[in-house]
């Protein structure tokens, strides 16, 4: 069940904060993606069969390209994350200092 919500949380953060173009809200499916969801599918690719419980290979192989899911993950959202970041600071730098500043005056 936490697993579950864990997930929807960290699929909407990244759907939404891409969509929004939110940079904290990335950060945090970043942070969803990289810390709770390789260390369970790790448990699952090997702490199971080393505690003696029964594993089907097909379970290995299915954690084996979870993990290869997250790293691309990893990859494409640090890259988005970086890009929206310097999308924003120049966004940031193109806005005036003052709001009653109005560039046509100073023509």
């Amino acid at each position: 069940r936490v697993w579950a919500f864990i997930e929807m949380l960290r699929l909407g953060l990244g759907y939404f904060g891409n969509l929004a173009e939110r940079v904290p809200w990335l950060m945090g499916f970043w942070m969803l993606t990289l810390f709770p969801q390789p260390v369970i599918q790790m448990w699952f690719m090997l702490v199971q069969g080393l505690a003696g419980w029964f594993v089907l290979p097909i379970e290995v192989w299915l954690s084996v390209g979870m993990q290869v899911i997250y790293l691309a993950e990893l990859v494409v959202s640090y890259r988005a994350n970086k890009r929206l970041v310097a999308k924003a600071a120049a966004d940031f730098h193109l806005q005036p200092i003052d709001p009653a500043y109005d560039s046509a005056d100073a023509l």
